[in-house]
């Protein structure tokens, strides 16, 4: 298994958090709103459906996240849908944001991310956070070290050194964009580490099943609790 999760991910690893987390063992615990509303942010960016992430957006802001932790899964699903669909989706979270002010709607902004201690060796760091997310090392150097390099220090050093969501979440929201795609491997991949970090054959489930599309997976099938 180990073999085979290490050629998964030598093909794309992009899905980490700093913050560990303890789970309690429940294998039938089905998502909370909280989590669905965090597969549904991986979902609607994945797709680009800003109508349906704009819904989504609305009732998760009123029960289940803050604005920053939004704004936190937004810029994780960059690394893995690109710039375009990650900007749109934080352009509409900013636009909801605006129009729940202008409406006079409670929104909690939340707190930022705690700031790493000055003189954090990056590099270190991130493939500290690679390696104890997947079990074991990840070395993507024969492909390309520059790659490597920049998953290590910039996505698994930077972006994911915010402390707004832990690795379950983070898996949580990788595996409902890449359920959107057609990248089995990647997605077989970011299931089992889901799995490692806690996450139940249940809970996966949901997130693939449930959430698949545009069709399935609107707005309106989402609870938030």
């Amino acid at each position: 298994m180990k073999k085979k999760l290490f050629t998964l991910l030598g093909i794309s690893l992009l899905g980490a958090g700093v913050a560990g987390f303890t789970f309690a063992e429940n294998k039938t615990m089905e998502l909370t709103p909280r989590q669905e509303a965090l597969a549904a942010i991986g979902v609607f960016t994945a797709t680009g459906n800003q109508i349906e992430l704009k819904t989504m957006l609305n009732h998760a802001l009123d029960k289940t996240l803050t604005v920053n932790e939004a704004k936190d899964a937004m810029v994780q699903l960059y690394a893995y849908v690109g710039f375009p669909r990650s900007l749109n989706a934080l352009s509409t979270l900013s636009e909801t944001v605006k129009e729940r002010q202008e409406k006079g709607s409670k929104t909690e902004q939340g707190r930022v991310a705690t700031a790493l201690p000055k003189g954090t060796n990056i590099l270190e760091r991130g493939t500290k956070t690679q390696t104890d997310l997947v079990g074991q090392k990840v070395d993507l150097s024969s492909l390309s070290p520059d790659i490597d390099r920049y998953l290590k220090t910039h996505l698994f050093g930077d972006i994911f050194a915010s402390d707004l969501l832990n690795w379950q979440e983070r898996e949580i929201i990788t595996i409902g964009a890449l359920n959107q795609l057609n990248v089995p491997s990647q997605l077989n991949a970011h299931i089992e580490i889901g799995k490692k970090n806690g996450l139940t054959d249940v809970q996966i489930n949901e997130i693939t099943k449930k959430n698949r599309g545009t069709k399935n997976g609107n707005a309106e099938s989402i609870s938030f609790g």
